[in-house]
């Protein structure tokens, strides 16, 4: 908590990644050309987003780090509260209240806090960077918790803005088309076409094709560029594939494959282990469980950084949803003890030393960045990834009946320490 006051005091004085924002802003209301600032790596959507941003900034740029800071922290909270009300049933209170109800949880639990503190690291980087990414998570947990609920309108609406904002949550519609949710996938679409349709309105038809057409071609339809912060799996693949360096003229390389075909291959791999996981996760419809699809949406969740493109630090705080719910699995009372229990502890842990202590706090800035260029918080999701699908499997055969599930619905074997 002190970490974070200290943050947040800090990051109001700054710029971070806040300045792209408030230069597309700025750039709408000048008449500007949105991409001419090469920060703008983001939909036109996005530029228009930010105006009320521009505006707020001009009158006093510390305040609007401020309410901005403030606001990300509040989403945050609720992303944890939801998370805990989808998967334990239970209510989150802030940390060192007191209560002996059996439907609260206090934030100081450990089943709560060490899973927060594995991504404490992203919490802190996307507070200095003042960042959106913590908002797209809120969005995504947001859809999924009010689709649970079964208001679709708003469902749709929180993962279309998130997708209309900064695409990368769009992994998030085919998997909800393969699990079959098909008023959620319409609702969405119909959401994204008439967000879509704003800039139409704000810039006119031509020039907001143009926009369209630059955001798509140079920012959205190149490979993933290898610059070692870029911790994408495709940039990985990229760094393997291609004779490249990521940095400090380190290759890694294994192959000297051109562009395409590296792109190609890249793409294969990713497509043969999405078809794996989809066949692992048909258990959803042979139950027809709520809370298995609540927990097959996490892993998607949990996946989408390294599935972007450009995988910044700040936006591994998507990794939230898996190193929650594995580690419910694992240590919590939810857990499924089995062989492969250790095994599955054993990547958990080897996970957050990939993405947790690979950071500059503990290796210093330059290790860390050695770290990044061999992939190190890729390398950690994917292990996480890994051990999620271990205790998924695990769980899903260990006897689990269609009374069982439900029992889990009802939170009748939920129940935390």
């Amino acid at each position: 908590m002190i970490a974070i006051l200290i943050e947040f005091f800090r990051d109001i004085f700054g710029t971070g990644d806040f300045v792209g924002y408030i230069n597309a802003g700025n750039n709408v209301i000048n008449q500007k050309d949105i991409y001419g600032d090469y920060l703008n790596t983001w939909p036109p959507l996005f530029s228009i987003f930010s105006v009320p941003l521009a505006l707020l900034d001009n009158f006093n740029g510390i305040l609007t780090r401020a309410i901005w800071l403030g606001a990300t922290l509040i989403a945050l909270f609720w992303i944890i509260k939801v998370s805990v009300a989808l998967v334990l049933n239970k209510q989150l209170f802030l940390p060192f209240q007191i209560t002996d109800n059996q439907s609260q949880i206090t934030f100081d639990s450990t089943l709560i806090l060490l899973p927060f503190l594995f991504i404490f690291r992203y919490v802190l980087d996307n507070m200095a960077n003042i960042q959106i990414n913590i908002f797209m998570l809120a969005m995504a947990m947001g859809s999924l918790y009010y689709f649970i609920k079964n208001r679709i309108a708003l469902a749709s609406f929180w993962l279309a803005l998130s997708v209309s904002l900064k695409v990368f949550t769009i992994f998030l519609i085919p998997y909800y088309l393969y699990k079959k949710k098909w008023r959620l996938v319409i609702y969405t679409l119909s959401w994204i076409m008439a967000l879509g349709f704003i800039p139409f309105l704000v810039f006119g038809k031509e020039l907001a094709i143009d926009y369209y057409q630059t955001f798509y071609i140079e920012r959205a339809a190149p490979f993933a560029m290898v610059l070692h912060k870029n911790q994408s799996v495709f940039a990985m693949f990229r760094s393997l594939f291609m004779e490249e360096s990521r940095g400090f003229d380190i290759y890694i390389n294994w192959l000297n494959l051109d562009v395409h075909n590296a792109k190609k291959v890249s793409y294969a791999i990713v497509g043969i282990l999405g078809l794996g996981v989809a066949y692992l996760f048909r258990k959803t419809n042979q139950h027809n469980s709520q809370y298995l699809f609540i927990i097959q949406t996490f892993f998607v969740m949990t996946a989408i950084p390294i599935l972007s493109p450009l995988a910044w630090k700040a936006y591994f705080i998507f990794l939230w949803p898996g190193y929650f719910w594995v580690y419910l699995q694992l240590w919590g009372k939810i857990n499924v003890q089995t062989k492969f229990t250790k095994l599955s502890k054993l990547l958990y842990l080897l996970s957050i030393i990939g993405t947790v202590f690979s950071s500059e706090m503990f290796l210093g800035g330059y290790l860390s960045d050695i770290f990044e260029i061999y992939a190190a918080i890729t390398i950690g999701t994917i292990l996480l990834l890994v051990t999620f699908l271990i205790s998924y499997s695990q769980f899903t055969h260990k006897g689990l009946t269609e009374s069982n599930l439900n029992n889990l619905e009802s939170n009748q074997i939920l129940s935390s320490k």
